[in-house]
């Protein structure tokens, strides 16, 4: 149960979300988090249990996340959800999400957005930051490029589910955050979400797959080889023989590993190997 102040917060965050008038009795709280990080945890945990359950009863319904900087993605168990609804042909969650107009048709200008926004809230883990580009790329959501920041954020699926979030700035960790069952509540906010679908910008998921073989190529391996030896100034990489043979994208090799900070360039265009790209290297 919670609290009159909670109550009142709720049904705060619903009318600004465009939900007037709900009535309490057809409205179910299946979990409840304050400001707290560490609460904000287990409530999605709790919301990717139950899309796990609905998943395997056949009974998704409409799955939308409306979104400031798409952080969903970077949960391990959401992103197996994503991939499993994909693998069984069950639909995808459609992602809204602000993403600033010139960085949307560029995929290192994208990822690069992402990955920065990300790291505002958790220390970079380059494994985990991949994993989420190729559940990307491999197209288990369908993103959309939305002005959220004045909306209500929140996620419908199942038919009669919902999790909301109170209205706060992207930059802040947690906020209140409720696990709904109503299917009026569901209703309404889905045919919201169609509404923002309308509107929104398709984001052509190849993007994070054109990254993705960017950075695991061939010649990103080749660029990491040869600066492991050594630094390496900019213009004598790019105009070695084998780039000019095999790359057909040097410059977006080069952009990939400087993203995930595989390599640093020094302003006098020096190139260096970094800790991680060694780990890189190693690994794959």
């Amino acid at each position: 149960m919670i609290d009159k102040i909670e109550k009142g917060a709720l049904f705060k965050t619903l009318e600004l979300a465009g939900v007037k008038n709900p009535v309490p009795k057809k409205l179910k709280v299946l979990e409840f988090s304050k400001a707290k990080k560490d609460e904000n945890r287990k409530v999605r945990e709790a919301a990717n249990f139950l899309i796990h359950d609905l998943l395997e009863t056949n009974d998704l319904g409409t799955c939308i996340h409306v979104t400031g900087e798409m952080r969903a993605l970077t949960d391990p168990f959401h992103r197996q959800i994503c991939e499993e609804m994909k693998r069984r042909d069950k639909g995808s969650f459609h992602v809204l999400f602000n993403i600033p107009p010139e960085r949307r048709q560029n995929a290192a200008a994208l990822v690069a957005w992402n990955l920065s926004k990300w790291a505002e809230f958790r220390s970079r883990q380059w494994k985990e930051e991949l994993r989420t580009i190729d559940v990307i790329a491999n197209r288990s959501v369908n993103l959309l490029a939305y002005e959220t920041l004045q909306d209500i954020q929140f996620s419908v699926f199942g038919h009669k589910y919902i999790l909301l979030q109170e209205k706060h700035n992207d930059e802040v960790a947690s906020k209140r955050i409720w696990l709904l069952e109503s299917e009026a509540i569901n209703g309404l906010l889905v045919e919201r979400g169609r509404q923002f679908i309308s509107g929104a910008v398709n984001i052509d998921e190849g993007l994070f797959r054109e990254f993705a073989i960017n950075l695991s190529g061939l010649v990103a391996r080749w660029y990491l080889s040869k600066l492991e030896k050594k630094s390496i100034e900019k213009d004598n990489l790019l105009s070695d023989s084998f780039i000019r043979d095999f790359a057909q994208n040097p410059q977006g090799s080069l952009d990939a590993l400087k993203i995930m900070g595989f390599i640093v360039e020094s302003k006098y265009g020096l190139l260096n190997i970094t800790s991680t790209g060694r780990e890189f290297l190693s690994a794959y």
